[in-house]
């Protein structure tokens, strides 16, 4: 049986040992001292509970716990903007190369990051290993096999139709190494409406499901959804609200959704 969006009582989800990195996040994500406020807090990110801080956290923890990655390792990110693990990662490998077509003059994926990344780091960072290219998703210019690691986090919603998402997916899978992991990150509908852009849970397979040389690892996808997050989202329309924590489940008045994370590892050349 495919996995199905759950409503769950808060005190369940609470008391659950959530093991899978694929998954939706909580508030419960946010232990003390734990893993996940432990990364948030070095990437110097959000002091409230954010699904963009829970986006980056997550990617960094699933990445180190899942690739390979040391001094000698190449990192790409497509739809990078000026994402925070770009900067971390550029303190801890060879080489990241951050990948976008830049165009918005405001938001995550100003111009300004092709000429000036470090006016984008939250902290200090090897500048010789960061490398900021404009580039399509869709047709990425480096050799098959050559990174170790990849990750797109909440922009493939931004490359266009879904046949340009799977096409996007299958430039990073070229372009990773075998045993390489993606780590992807989708805006999730949790409740029964439509929007253009984001994920309903029966989109999923076609873009990131069905690609011979890709599997997803790090445990099944866990669609626990925080009851009390699903009754209470956050609404977009409330300029109060919307700077208001928690800030991980969302409402436009009719769509209700969330952040999924998704790791993937290459199987072949």
């Amino acid at each position: 049986m495919p996995p199905q969006i759950s409503i769950v009582p808060d005190n369940i989800l609470r008391s659950s040992d959530r093991q899978s990195l694929n998954r939706i996040p909580s508030t419960f994500d946010w232990e003390i001292w734990g893993p996940m406020s432990n990364v948030i807090g070095e990437l110097r990110d959000s002091h409230g509970l954010h699904r963009k801080a829970w986006e980056y956290g997550t990617c960094v923890l699933g990445l180190n716990k899942l690739a390979s990655l040391d001094e000698g390792s190449s990192i790409l990110a497509t739809g990078a903007g000026s994402d925070r693990p770009l900067f971390y990662y550029a303190n801890r490998c060879k080489a990241v190369f951050a990948t976008d077509l830049y165009d918005e003059s405001q938001s995550e994926g100003a111009s300004r990051m092709l000429t000036e990344p470090q006016r984008f780091a939250p902290f200090p960072y090897a500048e010789d290993r960061l490398h900021v290219e404009r580039m399509s998703p869709l047709d990425l210019r480096f050799e098959d096999n050559s990174f170790q690691a990849a990750f797109c986090l909440s922009s493939i919603e931004q490359f266009g139709s879904r046949d340009n998402q799977r096409l996007a997916m299958q430039e990073m899978a070229r372009v990773l190494k075998p045993g390489g992991i993606v780590c992807i990150v989708v805006e999730l509908i949790l409740n029964n409406e439509k929007h253009p852009k984001y994920f309903r849970l029966d989109g999923l397979e076609k873009v990131f499901f069905t690609h011979k040389n890709l599997k997803l690892v790090g445990g099944e996808l866990d669609l626990r959804v925080q009851k009390s997050l699903f009754d209470y989202p956050c609404d977009l329309r409330d300029p109060k609200g919307r700077d208001k924590s928690p800030h991980i489940v969302l409402t436009d008045g009719s769509v209700i959704w969330t952040s999924l994370s998704m790791f993937l590892q290459k199987t072949g050349v």
